[in-house]
């Protein structure tokens, strides 16, 4: 600290000559005085570069996933100051980045090879104060929902030619007050999964009191969730129930039935890539045609 307060001083009162006295000085003792201050300043910069700077840069590159910048610091760490407590953290930090890019290239590999067959399906998520759990993912000509204590319901039929995918999702929130994730539907298309729909929603239960179905009262809330689907389509190509890791469907009582895709910024093409932090697969219908 105090070479660097030294350096900073000289630094300082060699500016003041070249500043106030430069009328003072023939040209050579200028030249000199210049390349004094640009050596100084050098020394200033890498006295800066302490184990600890250079472990801290290297960690905040890491936390943003610049495995290249932190490795490039992690490095430098290394050949300076390799028998300080500071780069025996950077060769663990090296070696988790190290471990975590072969484990990203392997990932590449599997993708380019197997595609969508390569994911896998869900049927417990947790999309922050949100938990979905897919009791069931079928399909059926009839959509059943509100039954009662006495065993009646509501139905919907499917229109002729058509099937529906159903889903039984029980909603789980840590808060009083929360939006929570659509389910939606996607068909592949040419190597990539075309959006068919998202599926609309209904309780499942008749319940008696509304409050039994508000998470001011619940914690969790069952829901009869459907999309009506061509049988050929459902035949002929692989169709996926899809999950976006986003709470962003209204959750009010009586406005629950929102299922607009524009709201959420639903992507209408999905890759591969997409599965790895912004979407989840839950099930897949027909995976011979994959």
């Amino acid at each position: 600290m105090r070479s660097i307060l030294f350096i900073s001083g000289i630094f300082a009162m060699s500016s003041l000559m070249l500043t106030g006295c430069e009328k003072k000085v023939n040209k050579s003792e200028y030249d000199k005085l210049q390349n004094e201050l640009l050596e100084y300043k050098k020394q200033v910069e890498e006295l800066k570069n302490t184990p600890s700077n250079r472990l801290l840069k290297a960690q905040q590159l890491f936390s943003k996933e610049d495995f290249k910048g932190s490795k490039y610091e992690l490095n430098l760490l290394l050949n300076k100051f390799k028998d300080t407590p500071e780069a025996q953290k950077g060769v663990v930090l090296l070696q988790k980045i190290e471990s975590l890019e072969k484990a990203r290239t392997e990932n590449e590999k599997r993708k380019k090879t197997l595609g969508f067959k390569m994911l896998k399906e869900n049927t417990t998520l947790v999309i922050g104060n949100i938990t979905l759990k897919f009791n069931s993912v079928k399909t059926s000509k009839q959509w059943t929902f509100d039954n009662d204590k006495y065993d009646y319901y509501k139905y919907r039929d499917a229109e002729r030619g058509n099937i529906f995918i159903l889903a039984n999702v029980s909603f789980t929130s840590k808060l009083k007050k929360s939006k929570i994730p659509l389910v939606s539907v996607y068909k592949i298309v040419n190597g990539q999964l075309k959006l068919h729909g998202t599926m609309k929603r209904e309780f499942l239960n008749d319940y008696d009191n509304s409050t039994d179905a508000d998470f001011k009262y619940v914690s969790t809330v069952i829901f009869a969730q459907a999309i009506e689907i061509s049988k050929s389509t459902l035949a002929e190509t692989a169709v996926f129930v899809v999950v976006k890791k986003s709470n962003c469907s209204k959750y009010e009582y009586g406005y629950y039935l929102d299922s607009d895709p524009a709201g959420c910024n639903i992507k209408s093409t999905l890759t591969v890539d997409d599965f790895d932090k912004d979407y989840a697969l839950v099930k897949i219908f027909n995976k011979a045609k994959l």
